[in-house]
């Protein structure tokens, strides 16, 4: 998990992502983080209690499928959707 973490952080502040993440230092926050890693475990299962019963997996894939990848803007409002304000 701290490699994907450190793959997001990273892709948010590339300079040749146009539009790219607003304040990326809120994902330096541990609540920032899980928002959003919650994104890449079980395909962004949001119900607590249906994710509680079973065990997580962290998915990046899910996050970075290869058709999503030829727009990066995709990841970059993905992220800006879950991240507090």
């Amino acid at each position: 998990m701290a490699g994907v973490a450190g793959l997001i952080v990273e892709f948010s502040r590339m300079r040749a992502v146009e539009n790219n993440v607003r304040e990326p230092e809120r994902l330096l926050t541990e609540e920032g983080m899980k928002a959003v890693l919650k994104l890449a475990v079980d395909g962004g299962e949001q119900d607590a209690a249906a994710a509680s019963s079973r065990y997580l997996h962290v998915k990046p894939w899910v996050l970075l499928k290869p058709q999503r990848d030829n727009n990066p803007l995709f990841l970059v409002n993905k992220i800006e959707e879950v991240l507090p304000s």
